[in-house]
């Protein structure tokens, strides 16, 4: 039977992510080869690929060529329709006509820590559910600086998405490289509103960075009195001492740095 008169099916797609589709037409040749009565021969496969649906033969393009049975297609667009096709040479004269096309839709492109920490930086509150709800990372992921962005949002007065994060169960306690927390974070910037809610939901004043600093000697720093007032109000200690010289946060006060900023009358 001539080779252009023999039906070839499409090949088979056995995977696919947001970047690659994996075909084989190993059933397919072996098919063709009971079809030509030789199952020994060595048969040469051309596979093409193209961008959705296409009419003209100038929307094709090779992306195999050669003896084997599969191939990974790679650099895809994820979200993508490609179709896929194939045919079989005995020689260069000698081949198949093409295979019926066969369809492969690439997934759209997992979610990274980036994504989450944009979506944050942007305070779009969709962007920020559909990374966590993705399940492809953690809440307490961190960017570039070592932050998870439950710190972020809290140094940066972000309530709303903080309330955000903690559904997702951000956690309060874990600390940076230099061992601060989202609530010493908050303090060192005066944010009130985001101290609260921390507090709220289990931030620890009693609690030391690596430098052996609390959150209310920094909240003393951010010369925020109605954040220090509320603090102490919440049962922060008011004679707590760091762990590097032993002041308490009063001592703090008298810090050039605190008298310069005019933080107290």
């Amino acid at each position: 039977m001539p080779t252009n008169n023999i039906s070839v099916a499409e090949p088979d797609v056995t995977s696919s992510n947001h970047y690659s589709v994996h075909l084989d037409w190993s059933s397919s040749l072996l098919q063709f080869k009971y079809n030509i009565l030789n199952e020994t021969e060595r048969i040469y496969t051309i596979t093409q690929q193209s961008e959705g649906h296409v009419e003209q033969e100038d929307g094709w393009k090779d992306v195999y060529m050669g003896y084997g049975e599969h191939t990974v297609v790679m650099d895809l667009n994820p979200s993508t329709e490609y179709m896929f096709r194939l045919r079989f040479h005995r020689s260069d004269d000698d081949y198949t006509y093409w295979s019926p096309p066969v369809k492969a839709i690439t997934c759209k492109e997992p979610f990274y820590g980036e994504n989450l920490h944009k979506a944050v930086h942007r305070q779009k509150i969709s962007e920020i559910v559909d990374v966590l709800k993705s399940g492809n990372i953690t809440v307490d992921v961190t960017d570039n600086h070592g932050l998870s962005a439950l710190m972020n949002a809290a140094k940066r007065g972000q309530p709303e998405i903080m309330k955000v994060l903690l559904s997702y169960n951000a956690s309060i306690s874990c600390k940076d490289e230099a061992g601060k927390t989202a609530l010493m974070h908050a303090c060192i910037y005066g944010q009130l509103s985001t101290v609260k809610i921390l507090c709220k939901n289990g931030a620890l004043y009693e609690d030391y960075d690596l430098g052996g600093t609390t959150p209310l000697h920094y909240a003393i720093d951010s010369c925020n009195c109605d954040l220090i007032e509320w603090m102490i109000g919440d049962g922060a200690n008011v004679n707590i001492q760091d762990k590097n010289a032993g002041w308490t946060p009063l001592m703090r006060c008298e810090w050039p740095y605190c008298i310069s900023n005019s933080c107290f009358p």
